[in-house]
């Protein structure tokens, strides 16, 4: 019994109440309510929209609703456990995406877990209840995947099916693509200078370039077909999108929410000179990629944390190996005394996550009748 309350458990499962408690927001984005009544339609009359059904001057010019079964899960969530069930799914959505991340951070769960709080912080302007949250989570997992495929290359026969899946649910799916070339390219890098072992390299490459060429391939599986291909190009070269839309726009680094992205970005600028060891050709071209569309627009922040956080913890704990020693490495007797801290620490944080969602809950029954 004394083990399930061992100080590192309770660690992780407070980090774990932390980052659900970050992620438990009021649903204010402002296309919520479209997306809850097109999930309406759509269940009401069985059938998806290829046309516009609610502008004036736009009536019935065709409409490529990339979003149409995160908005059937959305209104589904909202019909039968209200606002409550609805902003708890999201929330747990967003913790889920970011425990990955910490299951794929090296070294000290304390390491992982202030790292991966950190990025969360850094993301929270873009948290809500909002079907770009389904893109962060698959992208999460498709990096999960990618990294352990390095041990276990039939795992990557799984993401065709991720793809189809993802294609239907919103179109950041194109980040998805952008990974799987990026991996791609890296795995040639490391072949061509030599880093890897040739044989198990070229092997992991012709597996991850054919999984790759059926991810393109399923992209069409959807109800809008080749549609698809081109509208995440379409929407990136939106000028009106760019122009308009504020999460589109480049983060201003006066306003205090940014600061913890501004931080994060400027720590990743030293990894390579602090890493007592070489990065990888795949991670500079992952942190290279990811940073530069975090500076693009402040929507590609929490994509940027998923890639950027596991390289900040491993950098940190092999500093920590190299100096021979880190504050982490004992582990203390469990005594009595820890034991009941512990406990009340859990207990602590329960208390505060049960006391945040009754609070935005109330909230958000405020704000759905004002």
């Amino acid at each position: 019994m004394k083990a399930i309350f061992e100080t590192r458990r309770i660690f992780v499962a407070v980090f774990a109440i932390g980052i659900f408690a970050l992620g438990f927001r009021n649903a204010t984005d402002p296309d919520l309510w479209w997306h809850l009544r097109t999930g309406q339609l759509m269940l009401e009359t069985h059938q998806l929209f290829h046309a516009d059904p609610y502008s004036f001057t736009k009536f019935g010019q065709p409409w490529v609703n990339h979003e149409w079964l995160s908005q059937i899960v959305i209104y589904g969530l909202y019909r039968f456990t209200g606002w409550g069930g609805l902003i708890t799914a999201f929330a747990a959505l967003i913790a889920l995406a970011f425990f990955i991340v910490f299951l794929r951070s090296k070294g000290q769960p304390y390491v992982a877990g202030t790292m991966t709080v950190w990025g969360a912080i850094a993301s929270v302007p873009s948290f809500g209840v909002r079907p770009q949250m389904f893109t962060l989570l698959l992208a999460s997992l498709l990096l999960y995947v990618l990294e352990r495929s390095q041990q276990r290359v039939r795992l990557l026969w799984w993401i065709p099916a991720l793809m189809v899946f993802w294609v239907n649910l919103h179109a950041g799916y194109a980040l998805g693509i952008a990974f799987l070339l990026i991996f791609l390219l890296g795995d040639a890098l490391e072949l061509a200078l030599g880093h890897s072992q040739k044989r198990e390299a070229i092997v992991r490459m012709k597996t991850l370039a054919m999984v790759t060429a059926a991810a393109i391939a399923v992209v069409p599986l959807g109800p809008y077909g080749r549609a698809m291909y081109l509208y995440p190009f379409e929407t990136l070269n939106s000028r009106a999108m760019l122009a308009y839309i504020g999460e589109w726009q480049s983060p201003d680094f006066h306003q205090g929410k940014y600061l913890a992205a501004l931080c994060l970005l400027l720590a990743c600028l030293a990894v390579p000179a602090l890493s007592p060891g070489k990065l990888r050709a795949r991670e500079l071209l992952l942190l290279a990629f990811t940073v530069g569309a975090a500076l693009r627009s402040v929507r590609h922040i929490p994509i940027f944390a998923l890639v950027s956080l596991p390289l900040l913890s491993a950098v940190i704990q092999a500093r920590f190996d190299h100096m021979g020693s880190s504050p982490f490495d004992r582990r203390l007797p469990l005594t009595p005394t820890k034991l009941i801290l512990n406990v009340v620490l859990l207990i602590g944080f329960l208390g505060f996550a049960a006391a945040r969602v009754s609070l935005i809950v109330a909230q958000q029954g405020v704000t759905e009748t004002t």
